[in-house]
């Protein structure tokens, strides 16, 4: 029995340890008694792992640039910020970039009540291949 836990006991350890994401979590939470400094420097740290992460995958800095391009184009006219992302969806390589751009299309055309062209850009999402 001894023997069984001492192979079992860190395999279970590493396939735990082989699962962990470091651009699926969250900026840490201030412990009660933190101090601005050390709250600043965890956040920090997050970041800077968070970006590695997402950095080293082409597609998934594409994607990234789709949803901050959305921050910017809040304050343009919803007409721009459709022609925009229309023009990523033809200029762009990346599947997964053309999918975020037509979701962001979609949240465009239902702003603009054209909810026929909303669920043609949903369809087009729930249908492409790859």
């Amino acid at each position: 029995m001894k023997k069984a836990f001492c192979w079992i006991g860190p395999a279970v350890v590493v396939a735990g340890l082989c699962t962990l994401r470091a651009d699926d979590s969250s900026p840490p939470a201030a412990p009660q008694n933190a101090s601005d400094y050390y709250q600043t420097a965890d956040a920090y740290v997050w970041y800077v792992e968070h970006t590695a992460a997402v950095d080293k995958d082409p597609d998934s800095a594409g994607v990234a640039a789709v949803i901050k391009s959305e921050e910017l184009l809040k304050t343009k006219d919803p007409q721009a910020a459709a022609d925009y992302y229309l023009k990523v969806v033809y200029d762009a390589k990346s599947h997964a970039v053309i999918r975020a751009a037509r979701m962001e299309l979609y949240e465009v055309y239902k702003s603009m009540g054209q909810a026929d062209k909303a669920l043609e850009q949903l369809q087009l999402v729930m249908t492409e291949a790859q």
